[in-house]
């Protein structure tokens, strides 16, 4: 029995949902140019008692991302940051939605400037790759940022408490300036742990441009927004 493309817009809905709230605040920023890290990254979010599984695949300006969330049904999103365009995917449906990226309001204040991860000379392994720990303090809030200068530049990797889409805010534009590989970030809170992102496996290697393009025989459909 053959489906329209509009009997899977709730999932494709609920797809955008997911990248919008939960992925596209990290990775609006952009990296620096230079040395960018390509090949497989997984990493896991965990906020209390939950825990977030999340794969990133990235090529040059280019990342697929691959997660566990039941959210995403299965589903698949790949950016282009130079073109500003993202590809939602389907697999099982054989479907997909081209989008724009939200533009991103960069607001360089002094502020924002004074806001940089600060070293503290501690280094610990991780992964196998020495990584060195960074403070940054935001109100009552504390980041322990453990980045690894070995791997390139990664831009993905955010700190939690984004502002959400459309923002970068002076955390997130901090993180993404550096010419680190950030490996662990802890999020702290008058004291507690609230939040901890940390990559569990990362692979360097050269990836093929197919993984970043719509499948040959997927159809593109438009959602009712």
């Amino acid at each position: 029995m053959k489906h329209s493309p509009e009997a899977f817009t709730p999932r494709l809905t609920r797809l955008l949902r997911l990248a919008v709230l939960v992925l596209l605040p990290g990775i609006l920023v952009a990296a620096p140019e230079a040395d960018v890290f390509e090949g497989k990254v997984k990493m896991a979010i965990t906020e209390g008692a939950a825990t977030q599984s999340i794969e990133y695949l990235v090529k040059g300006d280019q990342m697929r991302i691959e997660t566990q969330d039941p959210r995403a049904q299965g589903g698949v999103m790949i950016l282009n940051m130079r073109e500003k365009k993202m590809l939602m995917l389907m697999p099982q449906q054989r479907l997909y939605v081209t989008m724009s990226l939200p533009e991103v309001d960069i607001d360089e204040t002094a502020d924002a400037a004074e806001k940089k991860p600060q070293p503290t000379g501690e280094t610990r392994q991780i992964l196998g790759h020495t990584a060195q720990q960074y403070l940054m303090e935001d109100e009552k809030t504390v980041y322990e940022i453990w980045a690894t200068k070995e791997l390139g530049t990664f831009g993905a990797l955010h700190l939690p408490g984004s502002e959400g889409p459309g923002t970068a805010s002076p955390r997130d534009r901090a993180l993404a300036g550096q010419d680190f590989f950030p490996l662990l970030i802890i999020e702290r809170r008058n004291g507690r742990e609230a939040t901890r992102v940390e990559v569990t496996e990362v692979t360097p290697q050269e990836l093929p441009a197919s993984l970043f393009q719509a499948p040959e025989g997927f159809r593109e459909m438009n959602l009712p927004f």
